[in-house]
C-alpha cells in the first residue's frame, strides 16, 4: 500500500517538473530564451545544488540510517522507513527541478549537461523498486 503511495508521490512530483520541461519546450521561440546569467556565480551554485540533492543528500540520509539502525542492532518502525523514502524521493526530485533552470539561462554545455546528468541519476536513484525497498528495509531492520 505504502509503496503505491511512493510511487503516487514519485510520479506527481517528478511529472510537475517534465510538465514544465515540455511547456518550456513549447515556449523556446516565443519567450526568446535563453537568458543571460544575472550573475556569474548562479551557474556553479546550480551545478552544485544538483549535485548535492542528486548524490549527497540520499547518501547521507542512507549513510545514518545504516549506523542509526544497523550497527546499533535496533529495529526502525515502518513510519520511520517510509519516511526515509520519501526524503529521498524529495532530495531527488529536487536536484530534477533545477534541470529547468539550466536550459532557461545561457550556461555553458558541461554545466548544463551535469545537471541534466545528475537529475537522470536522481531520478533512477530515488525510484521506489521493490528490490530496493527490500534492500532498505533491510537497513532498518524491518519487515515489509
Amino acid at each position: 500500500m505504502k509503496n503505491n503511495l511512493l510511487k503516487a508521490v514519485y510520479f506527481v512530483l517528478n511529472g510537475l517538473v517534465m510538465a514544465v520541461i515540455v511547456f518550456l519546450d513549447a515556449m523556446e521561440k516565443h519567450y526568446g530564451y535563453p537568458y543571460p546569467l544575472p550573475n556569474g556565480w548562479l551557474q556553479p551554485v546550480l551545478v552544485l545544488l544538483s549535485a548535492v540533492f542528486a548524490i549527497v543528500i540520499p547518501m547521507w540520509l542512507r549513510i545514518s540510517a545504516f549506523s542509526a539502525y544497523a550497527k546499533k542492532d535496533i529495529s526502525a518502525s515502518t513510519e520511520v522507513f517510509f519516511r526515509f523514502e520519501l526524503f529521498t524521493i524529495i532530495s531527488g526530485w529536487l536536484a530534477f527541478a533545477i534541470t529547468p533552470l539550466a536550459y532557461v539561462y545561457a550556461m555553458n554545455m558541461w554545466a548544463r549537461y551535469l545537471i541534466t546528468f545528475m537529475a537522470l541519476y536522481s531520478l533512477y536513484y530515488t525510484y521506489p523498486w521493490q528490490r530496493k525497498l527490500m534492500h532498505d528495509a533491510r537497513l532498518f531492520k524491518i519487515k515489509l
